[in-house]
């Protein structure tokens, strides 16, 4: 947290310096790049609700991996780890439409701002060259967005753990680990039959 947070800001600050910077050529080219605010929060608001509850569930298996160690089942600890792969493997699933969802909208963000600076003004040659530095630095920021998003959305499960009072806290423990044990034991008697 103490790392992705810094990230976090510094990623929004770079975007807003960029779009600010547009806008003193042209205030349609920062127009073009805030466009770019609906689908993302579209997008974001998609993926947290899906990749919350993945997380909360590594979460979950993460408190629990004690008493997967403890059990001293070679089986049940693969399969413990096998289940917790398919968790991680949905979210990389949903970042990767995360990531493609961003790289489309980025790329018409980038026709439009080279549509506006080429063929509906007079910009030197010099300023188109700013104006593309400036916006590969846009779109630079922006694909490391959805990475952040999803380190942004662990936070929260986090947070809002720390947020439970201890006794919350104990007896989801306590329930997550009898139900993880039950589940993971019924898996590992499946697989040995």
């Amino acid at each position: 947290m103490q790392h992705r947070l810094p990230e976090i800001i510094e990623q929004c600050l770079t975007i807003a310096g960029a779009v600010v910077a547009l806008y003193l050529f042209d205030w349609r080219i920062s127009v073009a790049c805030f466009a770019i605010v609906v689908p993302l929060t579209l997008v974001n608001r998609i993926y947290n609700k899906h990749v919350i509850r993945y997380q909360k569930e590594l979460h979950d298996r993460f408190e629990s991996l004690y008493d997967v160690f403890e059990t001293k089942d070679i089986e049940f600890i693969r399969s413990y780890f096998q289940s917790t792969a398919k968790a991680h493997q949905k979210i990389a699933n949903w970042g990767a439409v995360n990531f493609s969802a961003m790289r489309l909208v980025l790329l018409g963000v980038f026709l439009m701002v080279l549509h506006i600076s080429i063929d509906l003004n007079e910009f030197t040659t010099g300023d188109i060259y700013a104006i593309v530095a400036y916006l590969w630095t846009f779109v630079g920021s922006s694909e490391y967005l959805p990475d952040l998003l999803e380190s942004w959305t662990s936070i929260k499960e986090v947070s809002m753990r720390m947020k439970m009072s201890d006794e919350e806290v104990q007896a989801l423990v306590g329930m997550q680990s009898r139900s993880s044990l039950n589940c993971f034991v019924g898996e590992s008697v499946k697989n040995h039959a």
